[in-house]
């Protein structure tokens, strides 16, 4: 996993803004940030929201950094979905995250052989794990994730 940063200070106010406050326009300024990540051939698989959140939204940030990410000769794929509604992972502990993604998400299609993970921020890990083990089970050889920001190490949240 390779992010931009740590979630605190403007990165992690930047990422609040465009995930809670509307601002989606914020990825065109941070998805190029994360290109420094893919190499043309790589397959970036946003990790996806429920149809419903989506709506709410009006957007899915991290399919919005993935396009922004996207260099020449890379492939952006949106056949992982969220298959069952969520609670929000904000002010769960690590084991709740786990529980709350569990069995979250399918592949609709056939795998990639690879996948690069893309995604606003990474708190636990629980979501990257979640969507990692479900294109695994389904047949991609190899999974890396890239996201904007990531929590303090050590921290249980």
């Amino acid at each position: 996993m390779r992010s931009l940063g740590l979630y605190e200070g403007a990165l992690g106010r930047a990422i609040r803004e465009m995930k809670f406050r509307g601002v989606a326009d914020l990825a065109r300024e941070l998805g190029p940030a994360l290109a420094a990540a893919v190499s043309p051939g790589d397959v970036l698989v946003p990790v996806p929201l429920h149809p419903r959140r989506e709506r709410e939204r009006g957007y899915n940030q991290a399919g919005l950094l993935a396009r922004e990410a996207a260099r020449p000769g890379a492939t952006l794929l949106s056949s992982l979905v969220r298959i069952r509604p969520t609670a929000t992972q904000v002010g769960l502990r690590a084991a709740e995250r786990r529980r709350n993604v569990s069995g979250a998400f399918a592949l609709v299609g056939s795998p990639p052989p690879t996948a690069l993970l893309v995604d606003d921020v990474m708190t636990t890990g629980a979501t990257l794990l979640e969507c990692a083990r479900t294109l695994r089970r389904a047949g991609t050889a190899s999974v890396r994730a890239v996201v904007v920001a990531h929590a303090v190490v050590g921290r249980d949240r």
